[in-house]
């Protein structure tokens, strides 16, 4: 069982017989980890937790809890999600729709995260998406700290409990988002 795309490079590069079954990966196909999601062949078979138009879904409600934001940043680490266009494209093709400017923003260490931040701060009319990968699910209580030290409307990924926190009017959890106890 592999639970995200660096274990299971490792672990397809350690057989092609033994079955290895993953889940939470970004693009399988893209990856070659697979020939295609319904026939993927050979020893690795497996399920995507998030496909690429999630994206465009992920821009559309920082829209409807920031509509001032007329820029957003695409924050990503290259080395730990080297599958980023997969959810690029899509980002791109869903701002050019809503009349946002897309920011690609690989960013590599903490300095990288809080110049994202900085920049889209200073015209107060930015917002970001963090896109999920081993790199920004590690440092998720950093991105909220400098989300709410900047004040930047941010829908941090893999953290359900802050969806709507930096909205310029929180919103309130419901019972299907609030964390369990």
């Amino acid at each position: 069982m592999s639970p995200y795309n660096p274990s299971l490079f490792f672990l397809r590069q350690q057989t092609l017989v033994i079955p290895i079954v993953f889940a939470n990966v970004s693009d399988p196909v893209g990856s070659g980890f697979v020939a295609s999601l319904s026939r993927p062949g050979g020893n690795t078979t497996g399920f995507i937790n998030l496909e690429d138009s999630m994206a465009g879904k992920w821009l559309g409600l920082l829209k409807e809890i920031a509509p001032q934001a007329s820029e957003v940043a695409f924050v990503f680490n290259p080395t730990t999600a080297p599958y980023a266009e997969y959810y690029l494209n899509p980002f791109k093709t869903a701002a050019r729709s809503l009349g946002v400017g897309a920011i690609r923003t690989p960013v590599s260490n903490s300095s990288g995260l809080e110049s994202a931040f900085a920049g889209l701060a200073r015209d107060l009319k930015g917002g970001l998406i963090v896109m999920p990968d081993s790199f920004t699910t590690a440092r998720s209580s950093e991105i909220i700290a400098l989300a709410d030290r900047y004040r930047v409307p941010a829908i941090p990924l893999r953290s359900r409990q802050c969806i709507g926190k930096y909205a310029p009017h929180p919103i309130k959890p419901t019972p299907a988002t609030r964390p369990s106890q």
